[in-house]
């Protein structure tokens, strides 16, 4: 399984094809996309499958202009999971097929959004990954709380940390060559200078590799994460 997460919130229209190219270049099994406009995901051509929030088409008359975070589909066995009893929200997507489940979502530095972080915590994906907006040196925000409660109380795991303990880390520079990320060294995911955005996995789901890939800032503010995973048959 290879998913990539990429927030785009900075890509405002097409110039040349880049994220289009980009897409092409990963052949990813799933791709979120957090804080995209519907009429921009709209004009990905290389994946027809699109997968909006909960809720999403059965509300009328919400305009094209809207950011979302939304799934993008190699093909249609992946489904909506719709959370019964949450309103709509554009935040987030939740998809699973036969084998695998899936929480994309764009977590906002907000004080409102309890509701929000106990339907990330009960979620009960394989994956969890986005834009968290969450920092470890910023422990005391709720947004890296959540992510503390998934790692040491639901039993996710971070697949980038585990990718650096395992050297099975590695990012794509401006030249676009891909080089082995080490334990100890920074690695951004964000152009602020700090690490954001995280795919976070249940102890069943084995890392093959993960990878920070830097030349996406060059049509967003954000560095994609890509990674690729097998799961433990049961």
């Amino acid at each position: 399984m290879k998913i990539i997460t990429l927030n785009m919130n900075m890509f405002r229209y097409l110039i040349d094809g880049s994220l289009n190219e980009f897409l092409k270049e990963y052949q990813a099994d799933v791709v979120i996309l957090q804080e995209v406009r519907s009429s921009l995901a709209d004009e990905v051509t290389c994946y027809t499958h699109k997968i909006s929030p909960n809720l999403y088409q059965e509300i009328e008359n919400i305009k094209k202009t809207i950011y979302l975070t939304v799934a993008l589909c190699k093909d249609d066995t992946w489904q909506k999971v719709n959370i019964d009893h949450f309103h709509y929200n554009n935040r987030f997507v939740k998809i699973k097929n036969d084998d695998w489940s899936i929480f994309g979502l764009h977590l906002p530095l907000q004080d409102d959004i309890d509701s929000l972080l106990s339907i990330i915590q009960e979620s009960d994906c394989d994956i969890i990954c986005g834009d968290f907006n969450a920092h470890r040196k910023y422990s005391q925000i709720k947004n890296w709380k959540v992510i503390d409660n998934l790692i040491n109380d639901k039993g996710y795991s971070d697949l980038w940390e585990k990718g650096l303990k395992e050297g099975k880390a590695y990012y794509i520079d401006y030249k676009g060559e891909k080089k082995k990320a080490h334990q100890g060294d920074f690695y951004r995911t964000f152009v602020g200078n700090t690490h954001i955005d995280y795919v976070l996995a249940k102890a069943d789901i084995h890392l093959i590799d993960i990878i920070i890939d830097m030349r996406t800032l060059a049509f967003t503010d954000h560095c994609a994460m890509i990674v690729n995973c097998k799961k433990d048959k049961s």
